[in-house]
Parts: C-alpha cells; structure tokens; sequence
C-alpha cells in the first residue's frame, strides 16, 4: 500500500491526507465509546459471571 508511505507533498500525501479526514469524520459520528476505567470493566464482568 504505497499509499501510507507517500512522500509529503505529493498528490498520494494528498490523498491520504483526505482518507483521513473522511475516516475520523465518520468515526466522530458513529462510533460513541464511553470511557470508563480498568477496574469498572473488572468489576462489571464479575458481576456479570454471578
């Protein structure tokens, strides 16, 4: 994939630099993830095994 090893300033930067943004734009609206820490995850799955 030549594309990920463009040299900058090239019409591949270019590109890869738009895949990007495309990627996270989409990422931004679909993905929603809560951040929650190690140990309520822990706690969560043990909870879940009872």
């Amino acid at each position: 994939m030549k594309i990920f090893h463009a040299e900058p300033g090239t019409p591949e930067d270019d590109e890869l630099g738009v895949l990007h943004l495309l990627i996270k734009n989409d990422d931004d609206k679909t993905v929603k993830m809560r951040k929650v820490a190690l140990l309520e995850v822990n706690e969560e799955k043990i909870r879940d095994r009872n």
